[in-house]
């Protein structure tokens, strides 16, 4: 090889060693920082939010069918949820209040699907102050209208309407599952509007009809301090069943709940509390005859998920009746293997502790 070829050859390889990856720049006005998001106006800006996983995106008007762009990205198999198991939004979504419409999915063989597929928590990333209405969002595991797999910190967003669906298991009307260190706030579903696999459920963020439209009239705000008392110690206090149906609402806050006496669950087939962010206190009282059987879901127990900032105290005991999941029993406290149930049955712990499944 001849010395010109030999330095072209050479120094071609080195270019493209050294070269940055290319970044497809954002279509739509702002620079991506805290200070200056990426402003998103249309479908094609939503979508090109997969190019740039970490930066500030806020909304800058609500996006329908008949905004630009929409055929484009939810006709087929519909929108491709934005970041996936190798690469996750981590970034900051601010909706603005505004309202995204129409999202149409259809990909029944994909897990981690919804507007967002995957999120990862990082410091400043959050997703935020967005409504989504009239979704109709199909995938195999972990569905959800807002975010199939949620490892994120979403405040004041919610589903009004739409419909979700899991060819396998793990469908929420806002979440498909909510990991460990994920955290939600001051957002929810219509339990009474949204259809999860063609059932109205209770998963993250579900509270019914009634109080999700007095919420969301009244700006995103219920006031727990009409709803329940308190004792001298900072306790709300659960004082009958529909107290404790408050946690549905409550649960998502930073507050600290006691029990005050015992509670009979026999006529809330499939009730429970799908998150609970801090304290509750069964103040050794017993809650009797949880019911859930929901085979296509997942962490489902008295409570299916605990927030690590969270404390179930108080030895409250469990009468268990039946939680049906793949034909285990879970239950949400953490017992020993010493701790007298059924004979012959086998159960799993769940909540923010590594899982343990034992038979007695």
């Amino acid at each position: 090889m001849n010395r010109f070829l030999k330095y072209f050859v050479v120094s071609s390889i080195l270019s493209f060693i050294l070269l940055p990856a290319v970044v497809t720049a954002f279509s739509g006005s702002g620079s991506g920082t805290e200070e200056d998001p990426y402003v998103i106006t249309d479908w094609h800006e939503l979508n090109e939010v997969r190019d740039d996983l970490s930066a500030y995106y806020e909304l800058g008007n609500n996006l329908d069918e008949d905004t630009d762009g929409y055929d484009d990205y939810n006709t087929g198999e519909g929108w491709k949820p934005i970041g996936d198991s190798d690469n996750e939004f981590n970034g900051t979504f601010d909706g603005q209040n505004y309202i995204i419409s129409d999202l149409y999915i259809n990909r029944p063989e994909e897990d981690n699907v919804g507007l967002f597929g995957n999120t990862f928590r990082s410091p400043e990333g959050i997703v935020e102050n967005i409504g989504l209405e009239y979704v109709n969002v199909t995938g195999d595991e972990r569905v959800g209208g807002l975010t199939g797999y949620n490892w994120h910190y979403v405040h004041d967003s919610y589903v009004p309407k739409g419909e979700i669906k899991a060819s396998d298991r793990e469908a929420g009307g806002l979440l498909g599952i909510n990991r460990l260190g994920g955290k939600v706030s001051n957002s929810y579903y219509n339990y009474d509007e949204v259809l999860v696999n063609g059932k109205n459920i209770i998963s993250v963020g579900a509270i019914y009809e009634e109080d999700f439209d007095e919420w969301l009239n009244n700006d995103r705000y219920l006031d727990i301090e009409e709803r329940l008392d308190k004792d001298a110690d900072g306790y709300y206090l659960i004082q009958d069943l529909e107290d404790f149906k408050e946690l549905l609402i409550f649960a998502q806050a930073r507050e600290d709940f006691k029990l005050t006496t015992d509670l009979d669950l026999s006529n809330e087939p499939n009730f429970y509390i799908p998150y609970l962010e801090e304290e509750f206190d069964g103040n050794n009282h017993t809650i009797s005859n949880l019911n859930v059987d929901l085979d296509f879901m997942r962490n489902i127990g008295l409570f299916g998920y605990t927030s690590i900032r969270g404390d179930n105290r108080g030895e409250i005991q469990f009468e268990i009746h039946r939680l049906k999941h793949d034909e285990v029993r879970y239950i949400p406290i953490n017992l020993d293997e010493g701790e007298e149930l059924d004979s012959g049955v086998e159960y799993q712990v769940i909540g923010n502790l590594p899982a343990v499944t034992f038979t007695c």
